[in-house]
């Protein structure tokens, strides 16, 4: 699925797309230690799956997820700097939830206050370290907190005002440019 408005487009992500996402994690997030394609990749063909945001040819926001039988993990969401506050990093984790019928897991840094206001926005509440599913365990690190989104609260929202909410949110970025 393909959602376009003008000069923005939210894509599938392909192995096409590796070299500009493998950059533009390595600006982003530099202390993850994204330096090669091969997790990319990994992460694609063993249930993977992530969305690119693309202006004008150019990614400016990545989200990496992967389907475990009983809930989604959000492995990455990146935003190109220029581009943050401007709702693409939004505008991708509402596509994941839109789209999902599971429980929604991601790890945030305990120092990104941005990125934790944005998931508590959308009921993501922090979880124990007992609640957090097995195959997450291993990689848990103390300076990340474990988010979970319920699905039975992901439906407290009416999808149709979110979609709108959505459009509403590109029609505001393609007036930026």
């Amino acid at each position: 699925m393909t959602t376009k408005i003008s000069m923005l487009e939210l894509v599938e992500l392909n192995i096409s797309h590796i070299p500009q996402v493998v950059k533009l994690l390595k600006s982003t997030l530099p202390e993850e230690g994204f330096d090669d394609a091969e997790y990319l990749i990994s992460l694609l063909t063993s249930g993977g799956f992530g969305k690119v945001y693309i202006i004008r040819e150019y990614i400016v926001g990545v989200i990496l997820a992967i389907d475990y039988k009983s809930f989604i993990y959000i492995a990455v969401i990146s935003v190109d700097p220029f581009y943050q506050n401007r709702g693409v990093g939004k505008t991708m984790l509402e596509e994941i939830i839109i789209s999902s019928s599971k429980d929604i897991w991601i790890k945030i840094n305990q120092c990104n206050t941005a990125s934790q206001s944005l998931f508590k926005k959308y009921n993501f509440t922090i979880k124990k370290k007992k609640d957090i599913p097995e195959p997450l365990k291993k990689s848990y690190r103390t300076k990340y907190y474990p988010y979970c989104r319920k699905y039975k609260e992901v439906y407290n929202l009416n999808n149709f005002d979110l979609y709108k909410e959505i459009i509403e949110l590109q029609d505001k970025i393609r007036r930026l440019y």
